[in-house]
Parts: structure tokens; sequence; C-alpha cells
């Protein structure tokens, strides 16, 4: 089963965000969240291969969470995923 390889664990959530990369920006929502990656639904039209920022609005914090850098793995019509390349130090906690 593919969720057995995974290195990290993965959770269901519900986080808004915005997407911005070379050719597109637009909001969305993380659905799917590890260490390591994510799932993103959005309008967006990504392909894999892009790079972007991500910036997460969680609920539980006044300022945005913000994945300095992350590459399209994989794109469908609405739902794409994520890996996470670098996170700011700070904002590792």
């Amino acid at each position: 089963e593919p969720a057995q390889r995974r290195k990290h664990v993965r959770y269901a959530v519900e986080v808004p965000c915005r997407l911005i990369g070379e050719r597109f920006g637009g909001r969305g929502a993380i659905t799917d969240l590890s260490f390591g990656g994510c799932r993103v639904e959005t309008d967006a039209a990504m392909t894999p291969g892009e790079y972007l920022r991500l910036e997460m609005d969680f609920v539980i914090r006044s300022h945005p969470l913000v994945i300095d850098l992350a590459v399209v793995r994989w794109a469908g019509r609405k739902v794409s995923g994520l890996e996470i390349i670098r996170i700011e130090p700070v904002q590792q906690e």
C-alpha cells in the first residue's frame, strides 16, 4: 500500500492557503499535510516540476505559515501534490 512507503506521517487537514508561482498564483486549501509535502485543492493551473511559495493560514496563528519553496510533484484537474523543499528555520517551530 503506498501510504506505508511514505517517509512522514500525513494528516487530514482543511487549511486555506495562497500559492505564489512564477507563472501562476491563486488560493486553495491544503487537505493532506506532512513534514515532507502536502496535497492542495485549487483552481490554479499547476504543472509538475514548477516551483512555488505556499502561505498557509492556520486559525491558531496570527500570521501565515510560509513554505518558501515547494515543487509540484503531480497535478490533477483540481488537486495537486507538492513536495516541501525549504521552510525558513523560524517557521519550523
